[in-house]
């Protein structure tokens, strides 16, 4: 079975749904590098998670620019076991968090890397997220 960044993107949603974040998706807002899969927001606090169907160097440079947009960054792909100890211990020393999405129906998401807190994050670009972003 092939999963798609759209089934991997509603599963990664559920999981920060289920942590109370209101989540907004490919939002283009000025201040933000690019336009994220995923934005969250719980209270204060700033989510952007990149979701793509493989972990490489593309979603976690696409992740890593968004450092500093928000108090939590996460790439989320599909588990395929466990990841290797040097782009564990990268993913650490950038801040970035790494969301393990399961593919089965009954499937779950796992953080497999806790994302460093920001506390400094540029978070002006949150005024401008409207409901429309939501959908």
């Amino acid at each position: 079975m092939t999963v798609t960044e759209t089934d991997l993107a509603r599963r990664a949603a559920e999981y920060f749904r289920d942590l109370g974040w209101v989540l907004y998706y490919e939002v283009a807002l000025r201040g933000l590098s690019g336009r994220p899969d995923i934005v969250g927001t719980r209270g204060a606090l700033m989510l952007i998670c990149e979701v793509k169907t493989s972990l490489g160097l593309a979603v976690i440079e696409q992740a890593a620019a968004h450092l500093g947009e928000a108090h939590y960054v996460y790439v989320a792909t599909p588990w395929t076991g466990r990841i290797g100890h040097a782009t564990t211990r990268w993913l650490q020393s950038l801040g970035v968090g790494y969301l393990r999405v399961g593919t089965s129906v009954e499937a779950h998401c796992e953080e497999g890397v806790a994302p460093t807190f920001m506390r400094r994050a540029a978070t002006g670009w949150v005024s401008r997220l409207k409901p429309e972003h939501q959908t």
